[in-house]
């Protein structure tokens, strides 16, 4: 899973933890709305000041927060359910 190698690449002293909801939905593989909704839920137990890092795919970003991102840009999301989108990072 490519999203599992970017994370450990992107974060090479931390553990990786596999979560099924990240797994890419793209040309029917997966179910978004499933999957979007368990992320959603996941999100809504996360309590300040838990930082939380998900790397994930594009289908995944956009279904979560109706917004798109290019190679390389990082969404920080609000915690709570609503993945109201706080600001863009950019990594080059």
């Amino acid at each position: 899973m490519r999203y599992v190698d970017t994370a450990r690449l992107a974060f090479p002293r931390h553990e990786v933890l596999l979560f099924e909801p990240l797994n890419s939905f793209f040309a029917g593989r997966g179910t978004r709305d499933r999957q979007t909704g368990a992320l959603r839920e996941h999100l809504a137990r996360q309590r300040a000041p838990h930082l939380v890092v998900m790397v994930t795919h594009m289908v995944n970003i956009g279904a979560l927060t109706g917004q798109s991102v290019t190679m390389g840009e990082a969404l920080v999301v609000r915690s709570g359910g609503c993945a109201e989108v706080q600001a863009r990072l950019i990594v080059r």
